[in-house]
C-alpha cells in the first residue's frame, strides 16, 4: 500500500485522475440535463462532454511518457508502460455511462428538418 502511494504522489496521474473523474461527473450531469430538455443540441453537448474523460486519459499518458522519457528509464519498463495504459482505461471507463447515454439520447431525438 505504501508503495503504490509513493508512486501517485510521484507521478502525474494524481492531476489526470480527479480530472477524469470530474469530467466524467460533469458528463453525467450535461446527460442528466440533455434528458430534460427535449434538444438535439444538449445531447450533442452531453456527447462532447462524455468524449473529456479519455481525452484527458491520452494526454495523461503522453505527459506520463514524456516524463518516463526525461528521467530515464523506468527500474520496471513493463510495469511503466502498464500504469500508461491503464491511465487511458480509466479515461475510458469514466466515460462509458454518459457517452452510451448521450449516444442514446441523439439517436431517439430526431434531427431538426430544414
Amino acid at each position: 500500500m505504501n508503495d503504490f502511494l509513493v508512486m501517485v504522489f510521484k507521478s502525474p496521474g494524481w492531476i489526470f485522475g480527479p480530472l477524469m473523474l470530474l469530467s466524467g461527473l460533469v458528463a453525467v450531469v450535461m446527460c442528466a440535463r440533455a434528458t430534460v430538455r427535449a434538444e438535439r443540441v444538449a445531447a450533442r453537448r452531453a456527447l462532447r462532454w462524455s468524449l473529456v474523460p479519455p481525452a484527458l486519459g491520452v494526454v495523461g499518458a503522453i505527459v506520463g511518457g514524456i516524463v518516463w522519457a526525461a528521467h530515464g528509464p523506468a527500474s520496471d519498463p513493463a510495469r511503466a508502460r502498464m500504469a500508461l495504459f491503464c491511465t487511458v482505461v480509466f479515461g475510458v471507463f469514466c466515460a462509458a455511462v454518459p457517452t452510451l447515454w448521450s449516444l442514446v439520447l441523439l439517436q431517439r431525438r430526431p434531427a431538426a428538418l430544414a
